[in-house]
């Protein structure tokens, strides 16, 4: 891989804590949003479909294209509606090159959270078997999800006023190198309900819910609000790669969870 992914460092366990007053406590009687969370950065390669690759992420694995069915039950028991929403990914087109999945702690000193997330590559040429300088393309379908693990907030340094915490923002990401490199056919933003992206029908929260590529190099998909429950992320693109380049995608994810106080 390029020596800037080799050298990239996992974010995990770096807080960012806030406090959102003035306007906003005023107009929710005097209630104060917290948010603590952070960003977790690793990377693949769809040329190397294994868990070798991961050695930035503890909680990462390659799950091969007969096992897919074994992994998506498992979000199903641990998600419920907002589990991997696609059933069959053998009926899309293309080669299913099979599922990059893993798993972050939100805010992992405290683990009040984890989000999963998962990676479906579907390559859409030839695989390079009959022309060697064709250029490589495959299509990429993203789900994430949170889900909340019942742990307090312990408001003040004496734990005395403790209170449940609530997601408050959601993202998942790839990134390329170049800027062409990236396409897709659906942009969204909504303020949740039923959203039907990637050939999936997922129920979002109330909140900020946006899909779509960002910086010409970034496609994202992201959920802010706050809310006691687990939220969806679904999303697709189709990513490109020119002859001899490696075929290698910056994967990010980014959680935070808050409360709201009387004071």
């Amino acid at each position: 891989m390029p020596s800037r992914r080799k050298l990239l460092e996992r974010v995990g366990g770096v807080a960012v804590a806030g406090t959102l007053v003035g306007g906003a406590a005023h107009l929710d009687v005097g209630v104060v949003r917290t948010k603590l969370g952070g960003n977790f950065g690793g990377d693949f390669d769809l040329e190397s479909p294994d868990s070798d690759q991961f050695d930035l992420m503890d909680d990462a694995q390659f799950v091969p294209p007969d096992e897919f069915s074994s992994y998506a039950d498992r979000t199903r028991e641990e998600y419920g509606d907002a589990a991997l929403p696609w059933t069959d990914p053998e009926s899309f087109p293309g080669e299913f090159v099979g599922t990059y999945a893993r798993q972050e702690d939100v805010v992992p000193d405290h683990r009040f959270a984890v989000q999963d997330a998962a990676v479906l590559a579907h390559r859409l040429d030839d695989g390079g078997t009959a022309d060697k300088n064709a250029d490589a393309r495959y299509q990429l379908r993203l789900w994430s999800a949170g889900r909340l693990l019942d742990r307090a907030y312990e408001v003040d340094p004496w734990g005395v006023y403790r209170e449940a915490p609530a997601f408050t923002w959601l993202t998942h990401e790839v990134e390329t190198d170049r800027d062409d490199q990236l396409s897709t056919d659906r942009r969204l933003a909504t303020d949740g309900g039923s959203v039907i992206a990637a050939d999936a029908a997922v129920t979002v929260p109330d909140g900020e819910y946006r899909i779509g590529i960002e910086d010409d190099t970034r496609y994202r998909t992201g959920w802010e609000g706050f809310h006691r429950g687990e939220i969806p992320l679904v999303g697709a693109c189709e990513v490109s790669f020119a002859e001899e380049e490696e075929h290698a995608l910056d994967w990010t994810l980014s959680n935070g969870v808050g409360i709201r106080t009387p004071f």
